[in-house]
């Protein structure tokens, strides 16, 4: 019985490593999912980004053909708007590994993938999220390692009774049991027999401290499960932890990262209204611009660092598996 236990609690820890696979692929998908949505923002800030530069080139091609801009200004302008152009072909070539990662992961065919994709708008960071500052303690155990790292205690535990009871009097009855029948020419013979013994007694006295060791080990493989148990939790606890800090820590910067981007895109757009009407130079519309992309830039890429504080936490807590 001890035996059928430890079994039975090993099969269960097998079954819940199964769902610990499928929690992982289930993060890693939702992580390149997120990856390919910031890329995608990423490159319609890019293309953005390129049509501004190539709208300045172009009137500052027609400045100075006018003569009221100097060619080295121009030459700026056009550095600008190549500039431009090479980063929104290196952020397209980006988007396209983001979506062969995906479809690996998925195993989905391509282009149905992108169809499926490209309904889906960009949203911009909104904090309009959950937010989470603690976790029932209760939610780790639900975890599939923690879980199984239970049952295997368990199971050592049930190695224990097994080698106790080696150690026992053990009392065996054998016997059979036939039957048989024969049918010719009309007759009918039954052969039934039966047999009952013999009785064996066996008393583990004499075997040299062997099944005494033997529950000594057992015993010992039942500590260090518990300890590992242990520290499976120590773990699952630090994991979740740190997640919640993470998720906090991005939730709360957005807020500050929203309002400079929207300040460094209005100081842009003064600058290059001070530009077009000759009261800045071609050096400060560049920097300004400069600024805003990098400032939108990073707030695309808080919002990805934002949806993996949710994918670690989910992660951390053993997904949505239950037993």
């Amino acid at each position: 019985a001890a035996a059928e236990r430890a079994a039975s609690e090993r099969l269960q820890g097998a079954q819940a490593q199964w769902h610990a696979a499928r929690v992982s692929v289930a993060a890693e998908v939702a992580l390149q999912y997120s990856s390919l949505r910031t890329c995608l923002q990423q490159q319609a800030i890019a293309e953005d980004d390129e049509r501004s530069r190539a709208q300045t080139a172009r009137l500052s091609q027609q400045s100075e053909r006018a003569g009221f801009t100097a060619p080295a200004t121009h030459a700026l302008a056009q550095a600008s708007a190549a500039e431009a152009v090479v980063r929104s072909a290196q952020q397209r070539m980006q988007c396209a590994l983001e979506l062969k990662a995906l479809v690996a992961l998925t195993g989905r065919d391509e282009a149905t993938l992108r169809t499926r994709l490209a309904p889906t708008p960009l949203q911009p960071p909104t904090d309009a999220l959950l937010r989470i500052a603690t976790l029932p303690a209760q939610v780790i155990a639900q975890r599939p390692d923690v879980y199984a790292a239970e049952r295997e205690v368990a199971a050592a535990s049930a190695d224990v009774g097994q080698a106790q009871a080696q150690r026992y009097p053990r009392l065996a009855l054998s016997g059979t049991i036939g039957a048989a029948q024969v049918r010719t020419q009309g007759l009918q013979t039954d052969l039934n027999t039966w047999s009952l013994g013999p009785l064996a007694l066996s008393l583990p006295l004499l075997d040299g401290g062997r099944r005494a060791a033997q529950e000594d080990a057992a015993r010992a493989r039942y500590d260090e499960t518990a300890a590992l148990y242990r520290a499976r939790v120590r773990l699952a606890v630090s994991e979740v932890e740190q997640a919640l800090v993470r998720l906090d820590a991005s939730v709360g910067r957005t807020a500050s990262a929203q309002a400079a981007a929207e300040g460094y895109r209005t100081a842009f757009r003064a600058t290059e209204a001070r530009w077009r009407a000759g009261l800045a130079s071609q050096l400060e519309l560049e920097d300004a611009r400069r600024t805003a992309l990098a400032a939108d830039q990073s707030l695309a890429l808080l919002a990805h660092e934002r949806a993996g504080g949710w994918v670690a936490l989910y992660r951390a807590a053993g997904g949505g598996w239950q037993e």
